[in-house]
């Protein structure tokens, strides 16, 4: 029965004290509204892509890539298409990151193709802002996707040692041979 008294005494007390009440009930509603608005935003990132060299070819299936992606938005880049020094590439682009005309690039790279036919993984070089997570991780998201779309439009190239099965398998799992 003592029980009983002291959990009662408790909830009276509790509910006499108007910032006992609010402190349980108010501030836990208004942190997790809060919480919820600065996570749960439904912002479109803007990615842009570049490409030098014979990686100029797969720029149009990056693009398209990206396209098809529910929150992203290609946009062009103010860089000139004659600049090729990828040092100056580099800083043009952080700069665009900077002052937040971008959140994303996609550098393609003039070596990227010619590592692929020498047999090499070929680099992509991705640039994001970071500052914001949610924008990071749909550039990122997006830019994995359009990686995979991107997979599947590199060429393939062939061993000269590769034997007819060989080669046979190529053309049935990619389908890039006539």
């Amino acid at each position: 029965m003592s029980a009983y008294w002291v959990a009662r005494k408790v909830f009276l007390e509790i509910t006499r004290e108007r910032r006992t009440l609010l402190f349980f009930f108010v501030a836990p509603m208004i942190v997790m509204t809060l919480i919820y608005f600065s996570l749960a935003s439904d912002e479109i990132s803007r990615v842009g892509v570049i490409s030098r060299g014979a990686s100029r070819l797969f720029a149009g299936e990056v693009i398209n890539a990206l396209e098809k992606e529910k929150d992203i938005k290609v946009v062009p880049l103010n860089i000139k298409d004659d600049e090729a020094d990828s040092k100056i590439l580099t800083k043009l682009i952080k700069q665009q990151l900077i002052q937040n005309k971008i959140d994303g690039v996609i550098y393609l790279d003039k070596n990227l193709i010619d590592d692929r036919v020498s047999g090499k993984r070929g680099t992509i070089n991705i640039y994001v802002e970071g500052s914001r997570p949610s924008t990071t991780g749909n550039v990122l998201s997006a830019v994995a996707a359009a990686m995979d779309d991107l997979a599947e439009a590199l060429p393939v190239i062939v061993d000269p040692t590769c034997s007819g099965f060989c080669a046979n398998s190529f053309k049935e799992a990619f389908n890039f041979f006539p």
